[in-house]
């Protein structure tokens, strides 16, 4: 085991340590198309962690619905709360743990990046990890001087960048499957953003430039992005894309009809706040939630928002949606 090796595994061990309620109609399709949202609400907002636990930032949550994970506001260090147990345990306390990481389709493994100084002057050296979200065992997937693109899991299949040349790894859940049923996937990587199939990576041409944020539709080709200084947009894959609002961090419901974003409130010299938005994205409609928080992400059941309240809280809200008939 060189040494590079054996500093990295120290430091993961060392880591690891008052409005009337209206019955909603839900997202629902007719006849293929959806019905046409007129408002949407936000209630019964309930605290997933307190700041005395400690103050965590930009959550995520697993496609079951067992396990939300959660980092500190610059992305050191991991988190993870089993929701069935109601308890918070830590993966990593490493620098940049919490940046874009990954994790597979039953929750029980996370996929991260590190970054290690070398001896060498001005050297880095990257390290792609994975980890057993229940046990907390580790294993060291990659090690390199090239840089590690985001990792992201499609059907069994963990697959990532190193340098310019895209690697995969067969990963099994807690079942010792490969499971999933997802056609493609997306990585946003040297500015460049690739569609990622089962047997092959294509780069895609977006068609704009200075892209931040960028998330596949569950449902579909769509893709949802934010264009730095510019706002949202979505489109499809090979389509041109159109403009949602201003904006950030967008994510996709779960039936791929709307998306959750963030709006920054300032009084004009600065930023006060950020705000949570909704929009429905064909056709376009935005309603806010009159809510302050960030990083919103939906839950799978379709029916709440996880966020950061912006002061170290990771907060969890209904969202109810009144349609015509």
């Amino acid at each position: 085991m060189n040494k590079i090796t054996s500093l990295l595994l120290i430091i993961l061990l060392l880591g690891a340590c008052g409005k009337e309620k209206q019955t909603p109609t839900l997202r629902k399709q007719t006849q293929g198309k959806w019905l046409t949202i007129d408002s949407v609400y936000a209630s019964d907002t309930k605290a997933l962690t307190e700041t005395s636990e400690g103050k965590f930032f930009h959550p995520v949550i697993s496609a079951n619905g067992k396990y939300l994970f959660f980092t500190t506001e610059s992305y050191n260090g991991l988190w993870v709360k089993f929701l069935n147990e109601n308890k918070i345990k830590v993966l990593s306390s490493a620098r940049g743990a919490g940046y874009k990481f990954s994790i597979n389709d039953d929750g029980t493994k996370v996929f991260y990046r590190l970054r290690i100084k070398t001896s060498r002057k001005h050297r880095m050296n990257f390290s792609l990890i994975m980890q057993d979200v229940v046990s907390g065992n580790i294993n060291i997937i990659a090690t390199s001087e090239k840089r590690i693109s985001p990792p992201v899991f499609l059907n069994g299949e963990l697959i990532y960048f190193l340098g310019d040349k895209v690697h995969r790894k067969k990963i099994e859940d807690s079942a010792g499957t490969l499971g999933g049923n997802d056609k493609w996937a997306l990585i946003h990587f040297n500015g460049k953003v690739y569609k990622v199939l089962p047997d092959t990576v294509k780069e895609l041409n977006i068609g704009k430039e200075n892209i931040i944020d960028i998330e596949k539709s569950p449902i579909g080709d769509k893709i949802v992005f934010t264009i730095r200084g510019e706002g949202i947009y979505v489109g499809k894959i090979n389509g041109e894309p159109h403009y949602i609002d201003s904006g950030q961090h967008p994510s996709w419901s779960p039936q791929g009809n709307m998306i959750v974003y963030t709006k920054e409130k300032s009084d004009g010299m600065k930023i006060l706040h950020n705000e949570i938005f909704i929009a429905t994205v064909s056709p376009v409609k935005i309603f806010n939630l009159n809510l302050k928080g960030e990083t919103p992400v939906w839950h799978p059941d379709d029916e709440h928002i996880i966020y950061s309240s912006g002061n170290g809280k990771i907060l969890k809200t209904k969202i109810n949606i009144v349609s015509k008939r």
